[in-house]
């Protein structure tokens, strides 16, 4: 696999996601939350923005969200 691009205007979380997710494949947000250790509302933050950027599709929000699995769009 090679190297993830990520844009540096992204904050360093987001960034830090998007590595988590290529090394690690898809993960759910309470995954993400345990293994990058940082606080639920940054890494929703960070999902969010790499949505944005067009490095992963975000679900639409329903009821609870918690059990998505966020995947990077390769």
């Amino acid at each position: 696999m090679e190297p993830l691009t990520v844009d540096a205007d992204l904050p360093p979380a987001a960034r830090h996601v998007a590595h988590v997710l290529q090394e690690r494949g898809p993960c759910t947000q309470p995954e993400l939350v345990e293994i990058t250790a940082a606080p639920e509302s940054t890494v929703d933050d960070a999902l969010l923005r790499l949505g944005e950027a067009g490095l992963l599709e975000v679900p639409q929000r329903w009821a609870d969200a918690r059990g998505h699995r966020y995947e990077l769009d390769t």
